[in-house]
């Protein structure tokens, strides 16, 4: 499944420079992550393993018919927010970015919605 999670930062508040956001990603995956790379405007994190279905021997239960047999997540910052992507994701690689979000979200009290002008 794909999805995006916001992370706004407080235009007052503190946020990370993307030098400092990328030592954050890397101190959160650690070893779970194959890989890292900067690529332009994002960050990849490339997991290992192959996409999986916990629920794929349960009848009539949620396919993932679009689910690439790669893991990976994309990390898009700039000055107001951070979108942390998820494409054609399963539930180990989805779990993992909500929790890279939650994590931000915490420390550095942001917000998942956009601030209102």
């Amino acid at each position: 499944m794909s999805a995006d999670r916001f992370v706004y930062w407080d235009p007052k508040g503190k946020r990370p420079s993307r030098d400092l956001l990328g030592h954050i990603i890397e101190d959160y995956f650690g070893a779970a992550a194959r890989d890292i790379v900067w690529n332009d405007d994002r960050f990849f994190i490339h997991l290992p393993g192959e996409t999986s279905n916990p629920l794929r021997r349960v009848p009539n239960a949620l396919e993932y018919p679009n689910s690439r047999p790669t893991r990976w997540i994309e990390v898009w910052p700039d000055g107001k927010c951070c979108d942390i992507i998820t494409r054609q994701a399963d539930e180990y690689t989805s779990a993992v970015a909500d929790g890279l979000q939650a994590l931000l979200l915490r420390f550095y009290e942001a917000s998942e919605e956009k601030p209102k002008k």
